[in-house]
């Protein structure tokens, strides 16, 4: 795979989810209106929760293929996997530390078990990194795995073992927002979490679990939402785009990867600010004068 067709692959598949969550939402618009007209918003409803699950259908099949796109690239550049970052090893010997946890190796006094680990890992360093992952299917596999539930914790492990960055603005204390669980309970959370576990995740989970929660759906609300968790699908391309292009998978590029970090972090807290400061902005009659 070269590296525009990784890119179109991530444009293509980004594209026509977009594409789905737009027309959904001109239809939640129109019935919005219809509700309105004859007082009966059984049908907006209806819309508006197919619009949170495909949102999250979306968040959850985007993030696996792209990542399953960005490892089968690297899989076919042929590079040893000692030139590649410590995480990229751990992968291509995951089996293999693995096997050295079984019951049978645990409950056995030998050490053979281990030495033969240390031959393998001195071994698969020199050798070109290769994994299997399978970027035509939708499930999980033994590398990208999501566990049907995206929420922030299995996003940052997931993008973490193929060592994209959760970049600090979103997962730093420093940042951290007040939220509120389904019980009333106030507590402070990462940027990310309070997006993805208690906006995303919780209309999800309520709606197709137990449908109870057309009091709490308001367009706007999800309008919102939306362009935030895109706004994320964007990054990820962005991020994949960058990594392939300038080799931050290698070892040899660590600093030139952490520059770029350190200033696409600038970038996102200058997106929030700004998309906080135009939610904050006074309405439009104060603005005449």
């Amino acid at each position: 795979m070269k590296l525009q067709e990784l890119e179109d692959n991530l444009d293509n598949d980004l594209s026509w989810r977009k594409s789905e969550l737009s027309s959904l939402f001109e239809i939640a618009l129109n019935t919005k209106t219809v509700s309105q007209e004859v007082q009966d918003n059984l049908l907006y409803k209806t819309v508006l929760k197919t619009l949170y699950l495909l949102l999250y259908s979306h968040w959850e099949g985007f993030v696996k293929k792209s990542c399953k796109l960005y490892i089968s690239y690297i899989n076919q550049k042929n590079v040893k996997s000692i030139d590649l970052t410590n995480t990229f090893t751990a992968l291509a010997l995951k089996k293999s530390i693995n096997n050295c946890y079984t019951k049978e190796n645990l409950d056995s006094l030998s050490i053979k078990t281990y030495l033969d680990f240390i031959d393998l890992h001195k071994s698969k360093l020199q050798q070109n990194f290769k994994v299997i992952v399978k970027t035509d299917s939708d499930f999980d596999d033994d590398f990208i795995k999501t566990f049907s539930n995206l929420t922030y914790k299995n996003y940052k492990n997931l993008l973490d073992s193929i060592d994209l960055p959760i970049f600090d603005y979103f997962s730093h204390e420093n940042h951290y927002v007040e939220v509120e669980d389904i019980s009333g309970k106030k507590q402070s959370v990462s940027i990310l979490s309070s997006i993805l576990d208690f906006s995303l995740l919780h209309y999800r989970h309520s709606i197709a679990h137990s449908g109870n929660v057309n009091n709490e759906l308001d367009l706007d609300v999800y309008k919102l939402l939306q362009e935030k968790i895109l706004y994320i699908m964007d990054l990820l391309v962005t991020n994949i785009s960058d990594f392939c292009h300038k080799e931050f998978y290698k070892q040899c590029n660590f600093e030139l990867r952490n520059k770029y970090i350190d200033e696409k972090n600038k970038e996102i807290q200058q997106y929030f600010l700004n998309l906080n400061s135009t939610l904050n902005e006074p309405p439009d009659e104060f603005l005449d004068d």
